[in-house]
């Protein structure tokens, strides 16, 4: 193997390695129920890596209001290209100016990942576990 190819390969190596994180949120409603939601959806991207969820934070105003949902507990893992969501109720925001931008994924790594507005959800779809 020659020097560049072994350079190359160690370049691709640690861009794999990267921790990738994509957060999704859009407003819908619980099959059956009538009260409007903000979902989050947390997919691992990465090629090699897994990670864990320690929190999910709202940045509302100046306040943060922590994201708890008992049906779906943190810490969580995912493993690589595993995604995970929640929701919590759209009442527990006063700012929905920017919403979708103003969700917060932490890791254990402390690192926070901020998300963007999912522009293609499906009519009906499933919550990932």
């Amino acid at each position: 193997m020659s020097f560049l190819t072994w350079i190359a390969d160690k370049i691709l190596q640690a861009r794999d390695a990267r921790t990738k994180v994509d957060v999704l949120v859009h407003e819908a409603y619980l099959a059956g129920d009538n009260t409007p939601q903000y979902f989050v959806k947390v997919a691992n991207l990465s090629a090699e890596t897994e990670f864990t969820i320690t929190h999910v934070f709202a940045k509302d105003g100046s306040r943060e209001i922590d994201i708890l949902n008992p049906q779906r507990p943190l810490p969580c893992t995912l493993t690589k290209t595993k995604m995970w969501g929640t929701w919590f109720p759209k009442s527990l925001i006063s700012d929905h100016n920017k919403i979708f931008e103003n969700i917060y994924v932490v890791l254990t790594n402390g690192k926070d990942h901020k998300s963007r507005k999912n522009e293609t959800v499906r009519p009906a779809e499933f919550i990932a576990k």
